[in-house]
C-alpha cells in the first residue's frame, strides 16, 4: 500500500500509542536489541550553515536551507493559514490544520530534494504508566507493529542518550508517492526520546538516493533535540 507523508505519520503515532498501551497491561521480558551501555550522541551542533529552532516545548538545529513550521498548539487554523500563503506546496503536503494537532514541528529539505520525500514531523505522547517501562521493550513492540504493516525494518539502536534522556532509532523503508505522483521507496529514521512522562517522536523521511548526503545531517539533527 502506498501512502502519503501525513497519513503515514499518522499510523506511526499511532502504533506509538498502541504500543504503550500494551505496555500500561503487559510487560513482557523483552528480547535485547543492543547492548546495555548506553551510546551517547554527540551534542547540540553549532557548524555554518545551521540555525536553531526553539518553541515552548523544544529545541532543535537544523541547516537553515530546511523551511520550517514550528507549531505551538494555539490557534491552528491560523498558523496554517499563514504557512499556506507563503509556501503552498509544503502546506499541501501537510495536508490542512488538522494535520497539525498533536504535531510540535515539520520541516522540508526543499533544496535540490523532493520535500514530499525529504521531511522532518515531530510529536509527543504521554508514557502514562508505561514509565519506566524501558526502551527495548518499546522499541521490540514498535518494530513487530511495523512488520505487520509490511515496513522493511533496517537497524534498531535501543540504547542512545539524546541530552541526558533515553533515547532509540528505528531505521526503515516503506512505499509511498513523490511530488511527481511516482511510487517509490522511501527511508525512514524514527528517533524515540523519553523525558519525564513524554515520549518525544522525530520522524525523519529522506530519498534513498540521498542518504550518503542526508544521514549526517539527520543524525546530527536528531542530537541537538531537547525537550522542555
Amino acid at each position: 500500500m502506498i501512502r502519503k507523508p501525513s497519513s503515514y505519520l499518522l499510523i506511526a503515532l499511532l502504533l506509538v500509542a498502541l504500543v504503550l498501551a500494551g505496555c500500561r497491561t503487559s510487560r513482557p521480558t523483552p528480547t535485547p536489541l543492543s547492548s546495555p551501555t548506553p551510546a551517547v550522541i554527540p551534542g547540540t551542533p553549532t557548524p555554518e550553515g545551521w540555525g536553531k529552532h526553539e518553541t515552548p516545548r523544544l529545541i532543535l538545529w537544523l541547516p537553515t536551507t530546511w523551511a520550517v513550521l514550528e507549531v505551538n498548539q494555539g490557534d491552528l487554523n491560523q498558523l496554517f493559514t499563514e504557512f499556506q500563503a507563503q509556501n503552498p506546496d509544503l502546506a499541501g503536503i501537510i495536508g490542512g490544520p488538522e494535520a497539525l494537532q498533536g504535531v510540535y514541528l515539520w520541516a522540508f529539505n526543499n533544496t535540490g530534494a523532493d520535500p514530499t520525500v525529504n521531511n522532518l514531523n515531530i510529536r509527543r505522547t504521554e508514557l502514562g504508566s508505561s514509565q519506566g517501562a524501558g526502551m527495548e521493550l518499546l522499541v521490540g513492540s514498535i518494530v513487530g507493529q511495523y512488520r505487520q504493516l509490511g515496513f522493511d525494518v533496517g537497524e534498531t539502536q535501543a540504547n542512545l542518550n539524546i541530552n541526558g534522556h533515553p533515547a532509540a532509532r528505528i531505521s526503515y523503508s516503506f512505499a509511498m508517492t513523490n511530488s511527481a505522483g511516482q511510487a517509490i521507496t522511501a527511508k525512514g529514521y524514527q528517533y524515540l526520546v523519553t523525558a519525564g512522562a513524554n515520549l518525544w517522536i522525530l520522524s525523519y523521511t529522506i530519498d534513498p538516493a540521498l542518504t550518503a548526503t542526508t544521514l549526517p545531517v539527520i543524525e546530527q539533527s536528531a542530537a541537538s533535540f531537547q525537550a522542555k
